[in-house]
């Protein structure tokens, strides 16, 4: 139980006299509403009050509490998409997001999603799965237009400040095979760096790596597609001016471009001023690693048909 404590003249160091606390009477729904103000701080405060006492550890530990508040602190939702990329989202039909998307997003965002979250990174040592991860909604259009490389483009060339270009290609065969490709919709985690140790790899090294890592015993994780890695980083930048995978770095994707004698993996990375950069790799060499990445299924339908699939 929570107590004022208020030392006094003639007691010891270690004593003091404890008045029960008087909120403590408030009503569970009324401690539940002062926790969702925490958000506009910072959610994870809401970890916090779990130490207070029991009480308090059951009522933050509320999975309709805790899977709003990570919602809303600590995804890049629906709203945030109009709130970065729209000066006319309060306008209906100007928004970078459609408004229905947001019961979807938040309906198919996992229950037990603050279990992930606290869950030991398997990637990065000493850290939880949130001091590693964004979590992002990939949604199913963007300003009316389905999620493709080529739309993509037109979004960050508005988007990135100085830049004259969204994305720069290195290699014509992998953005005319690709750039028209409809990435789905959903709810993405990824790895805010590459996995430590992943430069200087095959590509069949870093797949394996990252096929293994498990949450909780449960394996999931795959190497991202182009599109889905552009729009995990860019969200990133959108909402802290941060440019992840900077100069020198490069993460390997799923698409590749067969030639002759040679298979060759894309990379995505390199963003700088000029934005990002998708080219093709065949060598193992100290700026090209790999992330790691995770996609929850956008419904229940999906979740069904994944799970018939096993």
């Amino acid at each position: 139980m929570l107590y004022l404590s208020h030392s006094t003249q003639g007691t010891s160091l270690n004593q003091s006299i404890q008045f029960p606390s008087p909120l403590l009477n408030l009503l569970d729904d009324i401690w539940k509403l002062i926790f969702l103000q925490l958000t506009e701080m910072n959610f994870k405060n809401l970890w916090n009050c779990s130490l207070v006492d029991k009480k308090w550890k059951q009522m933050s530990n509320d999975p309709s509490l805790t899977k709003k508040m990570i919602y809303e602190g600590f995804c890049f939702n629906p709203s945030s998409w109009n709130k970065y990329c729209s000066p006319w989202a309060k306008i209906r039909g100007k928004e970078t997001v459609s408004r229905d998307e947001i019961e979807k997003a938040y309906e198919s965002l996992p229950n037990l999603i603050d279990k992930i979250l606290k869950s030991d990174c398997p990637a990065f040592k000493d850290k939880r799965i949130i001091d590693s991860h964004m979590l992002v909604w990939i949604p199913e259009k963007i300003k009316g237009q389905p999620v493709t490389i080529e739309n993509l483009e037109k979004l960050l060339e508005e988007r990135i400040e100085f830049s004259e270009y969204g994305i720069r290609c290195c290699r014509d065969e992998i953005i005319k095979q690709e750039r028209a490709k409809i990435i789905k919709s959903g709810w993405f985690l990824m790895t805010t760096h590459i996995i430590p140790d992943s430069r200087n790899q095959s590509y069949f090294e870093q797949k394996n790596r990252v096929e293994n890592f498990e949450i909780n015993g449960q394996k999931g994780y795959r190497i991202p597609k182009i599109a889905e890695a552009i729009v995990c980083i860019a969200t990133e930048y959108f909402r802290t001016k941060k440019r992840l995978f900077p100069f020198g770095t490069f993460t390997r994707c799923e698409e590749s471009v067969e030639s002759v004698n040679d298979m060759w993996q894309s990379i995505v990375g390199y963003f700088d001023d000029y934005g990002f950069s998708i080219s093709l790799n065949i060598c193992d060499c100290d700026i090209v690693g790999i992330a790691a990445l995770q996609r929850f299924p956008a419904s229940i339908s999906e979740l069904n048909e994944s799970i018939h699939a096993i």
